[in-house]
């Protein structure tokens, strides 16, 4: 099986940041506890995140995951009515950094991150 199908068919985004290997949101514990092991609490978004390293360890039948996402090429994907196109940031191993692109609503790829800090974060660490 292609190894994008794959990707799309187990993965989905925590807020367009991060992949969740079971298409699950967990909300952040109101009181007390945590988030599951492998996971940490994203205030901003309310919900449990994996790690980078959980990704990794959960996604052990590709062969470095973060590598292989960070080398996708930037794909503004296709149209989708009513969302507006926006800026996005894809990883550009030519330059060794992120650059902007704009995202069009639907389709497209995982090297798409909402800002600069977090694709660097992501893709930056493995270079």
């Amino acid at each position: 099986m292609n190894i994008l199908v794959v990707l799309s068919v187990v993965t989905k985004r925590c807020n367009a940041s991060y992949l969740i290997p079971d298409g699950n949101y967990i909300e952040c514990p109101k009181e007390g506890g945590g988030c599951p092991e492998g996971h940490e609490c994203s205030h901003q978004r309310g919900v449990c995140c994996p790690t980078k390293s959980s990704l990794e360890h959960s996604y052990s039948f590709i062969y470095n995951t973060s590598e292989f996402l960070c080398s996708l090429p930037d794909d503004s994907g296709t149209f989708a009515e009513g969302v507006p196109d926006k800026p996005r940031f894809a990883w550009s191993p030519e330059v060794n950094s992120c650059w902007r692109f704009s995202y069009y609503g639907a389709k497209g790829n995982y090297n798409n991150f909402p800002n600069f800090q977090e694709c660097v974060n992501f893709c930056g660490n493995e270079k």
